[in-house]
């Protein structure tokens, strides 16, 4: 009977979930969103070759980002930031592309209560830690200062500065199955309110512009609505960031 008893303990631990080997990659950062009252989160995980986890969440709405030191146990990600403001413990079900992560955050504003959390994965970028846009020439700091600067733009309605960082010739979807060939900024102008009327603008201006989505092809401003790259004369030294792709779809 005591054999049978540290056999199914043995078997229980085996099918334990683990964090970092079914939900991560290493030299990755893997994305999750998830809302709660009201809020929109994005929570972004990496993880080292020496297994070390490094996380940040966003607040979507309030633009608000926190550093947060985190470790894994088993199928928990405990974590806490690093000003003390909010701490995290959430548990993780599904593998790779279909996972999630449930559990609550405490605030200091809240004090001991709870709120329910749950995340589902969103994207998967290849990086470092400190330099996930690793495939553009620029700091992390400048590419997502760029894409501020882009969300900025389209609130103050400054086309001309968007004309400048569009790079020509562009073919942009404005509905599915149809699109614009733009090969002139003058044609940009003309064109700009049936690009950016007022849904598309709010969409993109919600969107996230900390951690974007990062791959071979750029990085993504909201879900692949703009993606931004260097310039194709760019190098280490001298560099500019351009739009690349604008798509409604």
């Amino acid at each position: 009977m005591r054999l049978i008893f540290f056999f199914l303990l043995f078997s229980l631990k085996c099918n334990a979930g683990d964090i970092k080997r079914d939900l991560l990659r290493v030299f990755h950062w893997t994305d999750f969103e998830g809302s709660s009252k009201g809020s929109v989160w994005l929570l972004s995980v990496y993880l080292d070759d020496e297994q070390k986890i490094s996380l940040e969440m966003n607040d979507l709405k309030q633009k608000t980002e926190y550093k947060m030191n985190a470790v894994c146990k088993n199928d928990s990600l405990i974590a806490q930031s690093q000003d003390g403001s909010i701490s995290l413990r959430l548990k993780a079900a599904g593998i790779q592309e279909q996972s999630e992560l449930s559990g609550y955050m405490q605030t200091s504003s809240t004090g001991k209560e709870k709120i329910n959390l749950s995340f589902s994965f969103r994207s998967r970028s290849a990086g470092e830690a400190d330099n996930r846009y690793f495939r553009l020439y620029g700091s992390d700091a400048e590419i997502e200062a760029f894409a501020a600067k882009i969300q900025q733009s389209l609130i103050e309605d400054n086309r001309v500065w968007i004309s400048t960082v569009i790079q020509y010739p562009m073919n942009i979807e404005i509905s599915p199955g149809t699109s614009l060939l733009i090969q002139t900024r003058q044609q940009f102008m003309d064109a700009y309110i049936k690009i950016f009327d007022q849904p598309f603008r709010e969409k993109i201006c919600s969107a996230c512009s900390n951690n974007m989505k990062s791959d071979e092809a750029g990085v993504e401003l909201g879900k692949g609505w703009i993606r931004i790259n260097n310039t194709k004369k760019s190098d280490e030294k001298r560099h500019q960031l351009v739009i690349t792709r604008i798509s409604k779809n």
